[in-house]
């Protein structure tokens, strides 16, 4: 059908069309605002997420520092005797290889006053250790795992075990 010029001004009639344009990329914008907020929130909670658990694994560290520093602070007759509170003996735990094992905790030693109260560790005598000096008129050398646990307020669990040497 040829055009006439009855339907010409109809053709012509672009007034709405701006109107039209402008929503789309409001639209458009407002979708793009709205991913970038998500996309902020996510990382927020991740950066939450990562200093929690870094403050976790640096109060735990803290924990098994002081643990270590006690034990090499004991003389040797109380680390014969075991009478240090939180050393025990490996046949004394109940699942010595597995220190996620919340039983092995039941005997835990909390870490001082101050601290977390989350905070415990144990001191795990291994007994002597191979190649340490086989006369024995001199002292011995003595392994031990000392292991610290914290749980934190949302019940979160760090375990970290270190290996410890002493002689006497």
């Amino acid at each position: 059908m040829p055009a006439t010029d009855s339907n010409l001004p109809l053709l012509d009639n672009e007034s709405g069309f701006v109107l039209v344009l402008s929503l789309l990329i409001l639209m458009v914008l407002v979708i793009i605002g709205i991913g970038a907020t998500k996309d902020s929130q996510i990382d927020l909670l991740i950066a939450r997420n990562d200093k929690l658990s870094k403050q976790n694994f640096y109060m735990t560290e803290a924990v098994i520092a002081q643990a270590a520093q006690t034990a090499e602070d004991t003389p040797a007759d109380i680390l014969k005797a075991r009478t240090l509170g939180g050393l025990f003996l490996e046949s004394a735990i109940p699942r010595p290889t597995d220190m996620t094992d919340s039983n092995n905790w039941a005997a835990g030693f909390a870490a001082p006053a101050g601290w977390n109260p989350g905070a415990s560790y144990l001191i795990v005598d291994k007994g002597i250790a191979a190649g340490g000096s086989m006369d024995m008129s001199s002292s011995q050398l003595h392994r031990f795992d000392i292991s610290g646990r914290l749980v934190d307020i949302s019940g979160n669990t760090t375990i970290i075990s270190i290996g410890y040497r002493k002689r006497f």
